[in-house]
């Protein structure tokens, strides 16, 4: 995990608190978490795609659950 992934996880995980916190509105977290999910998924399919198996994605709702 580069160390951009690690910030936007970070920051992806603090907008899921926040969420549940109600500091802040479910679109404003919505928009945090997918950019999380959205470098998430083209690291894994290139992963998926070496060990030859189908990668199904992070769905960013069920990340805020």
């Amino acid at each position: 995990m580069t160390n951009k992934m690690k910030g936007l996880l970070q920051r992806a995980h603090e907008a899921r608190v926040n969420l549940l916190a109600g500091v802040i509105s479910y679109d404003e977290a919505l928009e945090i978490v997918n950019k999380y999910v959205a470098e998430a998924n083209k690291e894994g399919v290139v992963i998926a795609r070496r060990f030859g198996v189908k990668y199904r994605g992070i769905d960013p709702r069920g990340f805020l659950r």
